[in-house]
C-alpha cells in the first residue's frame, strides 16, 4: 500500500491540500514499521489498525483527526432522549441536515496527537469543508467522545474549544452515555478529572456532536 501510494492518491479524487498530511503519516508508518515490530503484535491494535485506514485511504488524515466518508447517526441513540432534547433533534435532522446519513465521522488517532490542539482542530474544519465540497450528498460532521460534553470546558478550559467552536456554529450536542470506558478515555491523561470521577463529582458522557453540512461551509469553505 505504501508503494502504491501515488497512484492511489491519485485515483481518490481528494484534495491536494490533504496530500501533505497523507505524506507526514505514509513517513510515520514507515519509520515505525523499520524500527519496531512490535507495530504489528496484533491485528485489534487501535494505532495499527488506524494506521491501515490511513494507508487504504479509508481512513483520511485532516490534521487533528482522522476522517470516515460514510458514516450516519444513530437511530436509536436520538429516540433514547428526554422529549425536549428528541424534539431538538428530529427538527435538527429534519430541517438542517436533511438526514441522518451519509455524515463525516471524525476519530482520534493516538499517533496524531501532536496536532491536536485548537490550531490543528481550526486546520480540520477546513480540510473537512474541502471534502464536504467534492461529496454534496454528504450531510455533514459527526463525532462521539467525552470531550464534547459541555462540561469538559469548565473542568479543563484547555479542551473547551472541542465543544465550543462547533456549538458557536449551530452543531448539535446530545448525550450518548457513560460508562467504565468513557471513564477510562476521559481520565486517561488528567489527574484533576480523574480525582473529580473518583469523589463522585464528575461522572464522564459521551456526547453526538452533529454539524450540518451548510453550516460547516459557511464558516469555512474557501478557508484551506
Amino acid at each position: 500500500l505504501a508503494t502504491d501510494f501515488e497512484a492511489l492518491f491519485a485515483r481518490s479524487g481528494l484534495p491536494e491540500s490533504l496530500l501533505p498530511y497523507y505524506q507526514e503519516n505514509l513517513t510515520r508508518i514507515l519509520d515505525r514499521v523499520a524500527t519496531d515490530a512490535s507495530w504489528a503484535s496484533s491485528p485489534h491494535n487501535d494505532i495499527f489498525l488506524k494506521d491501515l485506514g490511513i494507508l487504504r485511504m479509508t481512513l483520511i488524515p485532516c490534521a487533528s483527526h482522522l476522517v470516515f466518508r460514510n458514516s450516519g447517526v444513530p437511530r436509536s441513540l436520538i429516540l433514547r432522549q428526554a422529549p425536549t432534547a428528541l424534539l431538538r433533534a428530529l427538527r435538527f435532522f429534519a430541517f438542517r441536515t436533511g438526514g441522518f446519513q451519509p455524515f463525516l465521522e471524525n476519530h482520534v488517532h493516538p499517533a496524531m496527537l501532536n496536532r491536536f490542539n485548537p490550531t490543528g482542530r481550526e486546520k480540520c474544519f477546513q480540510l473537512v469543508a474541502q471534502l464536504l465540497e467534492c461529496w454534496p450528498e454528504n450531510k455533514g460532521l459527526m463525532g462521539l467522545s467525552w470531550y464534547y460534553d459541555p462540561r469538559v470546558g469548565h473542568i479543563s478550559p484547555h479542551l473547551g474549544y472541542l465543544h465550543d467552536v462547533p456549538a458557536q456554529g449551530g452543531a448539535l450536542f446530545l448525550p450518548a452515555g457513560s460508562g467504565p470506558e468513557v471513564a477510562g478515555d476521559a481520565t486517561a491523561k488528567s489527574s484533576t478529572r480523574r480525582e473529580l470521577v473518583q469523589r463522585g463529582d464528575y461522572t464522564p458522557t459521551r456526547y453526538l456532536m452533529a454539524w450540518a453540512r451548510r453550516d460547516i461551509l459557511e464558516r469555512y469553505a474557501g478557508r484551506a
